[in-house]
């Protein structure tokens, strides 16, 4: 955030206007400039008081909407990943090809950093590619002690692992994708380095490896979603319509004279904080889009294509 831009209002008498903001999580008055600091709605007022000559002049309102918008995708290599092995405890595994993942004796460790990250999360995925043919459940940990060396870690000196973040089914031979979105906000906005603990939650005894750097062609990455800042200060132009709002289940939308590239347009859905939690490609110029297994709150929408970004509040119930 932190964007300032000055609404240039002014009055005929040639005396000062001031401003106000309703909402200061969104965005706050500085020096005459509104300063932009969160995302959501808040109405900026502009006051003219008036003095000896001239009488105060009526306050003059605009709702002005901050929503998140994806500025690009960053795909980062892991800087670290290997396995830990209860039953060889004093072993190290950091060049090995595979990072084998089995009940609570063998797991996972992976690190990253964050530093060249350009803007803040909106969504964060961590993907590594699965070697063996099984199918079973794993799951991501958060790993607070960032020190651990590849070359230097053993089952006897890991860090501890906390929090389960994500858990999914495996597939063979193919990309496995967890949602890691809100660690990675959180670390991004810490020491910019994370460390990932990926392992069998359940002691299936299923054996799970995946593939490490170290084989070069299905390296352990982290993709995430960075986000600018998209500042809209006419949110009720009439180019698109959508009802019901508040909306239950189906919200539809009617692109009408939006005059959008449909080949690269797209829905996206945002909560307040930033996280995208729903996106779709529109067909045609009449969409309905379900949101029934949304949590009732406010959110905003996205539509937009390669020249413009249209935004809307929805209302959950």
């Amino acid at each position: 955030m932190g964007d300032d831009f000055d609404p240039e209002a002014t009055a005929t008498s040639d005396l000062s206007v001031s401003y106000s903001s309703s909402n200061t999580s969104v965005a706050t008055i500085v020096d005459g400039m509104v300063h932009i600091v969160g995302l959501g709605k808040t109405t900026i007022t502009a006051t003219q008081e008036g003095d000896a000559v001239f009488n105060e002049a009526p306050s003059v309102s605009q709702e002005l909407t901050v929503v998140p918008m994806v500025a690009g995708t960053l795909s980062l290599g892991a800087n670290a990943d290997t396995y830990v092995h209860e039953g060889k405890a004093n072993d190290n595994f950091g060049e090995a090809t595979s990072m084998v993942t089995k009940v609570d004796a063998r797991y996972a460790i992976l690190k990253f950093n964050l530093s060249t990250l350009p803007g803040d999360v909106i969504s964060a995925k961590l993907r590594l590619y699965q070697r063996t043919r099984y199918r079973d459940l794993r799951t991501v940990y958060d790993v607070a002690d960032d020190s651990w060396t590849e070359t230097g870690i053993t089952w006897n000196n890991k860090p501890d692992y906390s929090n389960a973040r994500s858990e999914i089914t495996t597939a063979a031979s193919t990309w496995c994708e967890w949602d890691v979105s809100s660690y990675v906000a959180q670390e991004a906005n810490g020491d910019k380095v994370i460390t990932f603990a990926v392992k069998d939650p359940a002691n299936s005894g299923v054996g799970i490896d995946f593939y490490t750097k170290e084989l070069g062609e299905t390296v352990p990455e982290l993709v995430i979603e960075y986000a600018g800042t998209s500042l809209n200060v006419n949110a009720e132009d009439t180019i698109i319509s959508m009802y019901p709002n508040p909306v239950s289940n189906a919200l539809n939308i009617s692109l009408g004279s939006a005059n959008l590239n449909l080949n690269k347009t797209s829905i996206k859905v945002f909560a307040l904080s930033g996280q995208k939690v729903l996106e779709t490609k529109p067909k045609s110029n009449n969409i309905k889009l379900d949101v029934s297994q949304l949590n009732s709150g406010i959110y905003m929408l996205m539509i937009s294509d390669t020249s413009k970004n249209i935004t809307r509040k929805i209302v959950k119930l």
